[in-house]
């Protein structure tokens, strides 16, 4: 599988919530996220913009305004 997505550990790690949170937020439909062969997935482009929603337009992950989320994640 690519790594265009996370998975809810995944992204609970990278934006410091627990992941029932994250759970919660997908519940609400707050976040995007699909159910890919029972594994919740989460596009890398909505971790990365709830990074920059959280410290105003910079990325937690790289401190830039650029999100390097991808290369973080890429294998």
């Amino acid at each position: 599988m690519g790594r265009h997505c996370l998975s809810i550990k995944e992204a609970a790690r990278v934006l410091s919530v627990c992941e029932k949170t994250l759970r919660r937020w997908i519940d609400r439909g707050e976040i995007n996220a699909a159910l890919v062969g029972g594994i919740w997935r989460i596009p890398r482009s909505v971790v990365c913009e709830l990074l920059r929603c959280s410290i105003g337009s910079r990325c937690l992950v790289s401190g830039r305004a650029e999100c390097q989320l991808s290369r973080d994640f890429h294998s």
